[in-house]
């Protein structure tokens, strides 16, 4: 199945919008073709109090979204991409999908299995924020990170336990080429 073609005029939110602890899971189909004027052209996942959940696994898609933060997903909770692809989005700051920062909410976006955030659909980090690997990436080239502050040191990429880091680094690129990414997941010049 698909949700299509969908226009957000007075609020985040094109294709989907998730609140207060809500959950969201996409074994396949496509978002595509939605809009949203502010954040979120596919996806908005926000957060009252409780947080919301966004699972991509498997063929899931989201794509041809347009947003001025987060063409693809604004994501203000958690997303866990254990497959899918995000691709043909656009935005202002992240195509693919913005992360929110926030001291009372922990914004989170894991990855494993053949998950993917096209090269031209990055993934914009306020400070703060990382992408954390959760398990084995089979695809090349996984996420462009563009952070909101390149400071080396700064820390971009995380793993769950058991997963070693520096395998999957190299997956990975920065938005910004002057600078790269440590086997640590920080920012190096």
């Amino acid at each position: 199945g698909s949700i299509a073609d969908c226009f957000a005029t007075d609020s985040a939110g094109g294709g989907v919008w998730m609140d207060n602890g809500s959950s969201f899971t996409m074994s396949g189909g496509k978002i595509e073709r939605c809009s949203s004027k502010s954040e979120g052209g596919g996806v908005y996942v926000t957060d009252s109090s409780n947080p919301c959940t966004f699972k991509m696994l498997d063929k899931a898609s989201i794509t041809e979204c347009s947003a001025e933060n987060g063409g693809g997903i604004y994501l203000y909770g958690k997303l866990t991409m254990n497959g899918g692809t995000i691709f043909g989005n656009s935005a202002t700051r992240g195509a693919g999908v913005y992360v929110k920062y926030d001291n009372n909410v922990l914004s989170s976006l894991s990855m494993s299995g053949n998950a993917v955030v096209d090269y031209y659909n990055d993934v914009y980090l306020e400070s703060g924020t990382t992408v954390t690997v959760a398990g084995n990436l089979t695809a090349q080239n996984v996420v462009t990170i563009t952070q909101f502050e390149y400071k080396v040191g700064t820390q971009v990429l995380t793993a769950e336990s058991g997963v070693t880091l520096a395998y999957y680094v190299g997956k990975f690129v920065l938005s910004n080429e002057t600078y790269s990414i440590g086997n640590d997941g920080k920012i190096a010049s």
